[in-house]
């Protein structure tokens, strides 16, 4: 059945690398499936604040061994008048199919992020993902995608910087009668620099209410070992999420 997903989502605001692993979706017949999020938060008074978040992403399947995918997302947050998160992406990615469990796949993402004083991050990447195991309540997956990342930085922090790292990364899942579990590992060292690298860890728990209602609950836990000048090496997300699952056809 053809489904789009409406997310209302409570975060906690923090900065993270992109985990696509977690916007993963398995078609099964359908052609194509659509997703939109958004949250808010406002407060006045002694302290005037206002959040705001809309995403949104779009899958299909072209042939019957190939997937495609967009996702992006914009949130943004002020208090008193003074910006303190200005983050935003877009990724797109496809896969092809080139054996039983053997997956090729390329992506194109650009991003934003304020907080980490970055005004665009580009990156392209492709390489090959294993499914070790690929049941419909277990999955176990890894994957090794070299990757050109451009960097543009605030002004005061010097030109535009370009390098490719090896990203890899390892995932798991598993689905209950009434719930559903993921982690995912990212490691992404310089190729020609391994002291320089980034490290992400996510984990995701969803608990159905009801056949059409899910709460979900996920954290982030991002390491750089090389950050720019007064970013910390180490940030931490964690999100609170409704899911409404409305049918389409």
């Amino acid at each position: 059945m053809r489904a789009a997903l409406l997310a209302l989502l409570v975060a906690v605001p923090a900065t993270a690398q992109i985990n696509t692993e977690r916007m993963r979706r398995h078609l099964g017949d359908d052609a194509l499936y659509l997703a939109v999020d958004a949250s808010a938060a406002v407060a006045r008074g002694n302290s005037d604040f206002l959040q705001i978040g809309v995403g949104g992403r779009a899958d299909i399947r072209a042939f019957e061994d190939d997937l495609a995918f967009v996702i992006g997302r914009l949130d943004l947050a002020q208090s008193d008048g003074a910006s303190f998160v200005d983050r935003s992406f877009v990724h797109a990615r496809y896969n092809t199919d080139l054996a039983p469990r053997l997956v090729w796949e390329t992506f194109v993402q650009v991003e934003r992020n304020g907080p980490q004083r970055l005004r665009a991050r580009t990156l392209m990447g492709a390489g090959l993902r294993y499914e070790v195991v690929d049941r419909d309540s277990v999955g176990l997956a890894a994957g090794v995608l070299p990757m050109f990342e451009r960097e543009v930085l605030d002004e005061a922090l010097g030109e535009p910087t370009s390098v490719v790292r090896a990203s890899s990364y390892a995932s798991a899942r598993l689905r209950l009668k009434n719930a559903s579990l993921s982690t995912t590992t990212y490691l992404q060292p310089q190729v020609s620099d391994l002291a320089d690298y980034r490290v992400l860890t996510q984990a995701a728990v969803e608990v159905g209410v009801t056949k059409w209602v899910r709460i979900r609950v996920r954290a982030d836990l991002r390491y750089d070992s090389r950050p720019l000048a007064g970013v910390e090496p180490t940030d931490f997300r964690i999100e609170n999420g409704l899911v409404l699952v409305i049918p389409t056809g």
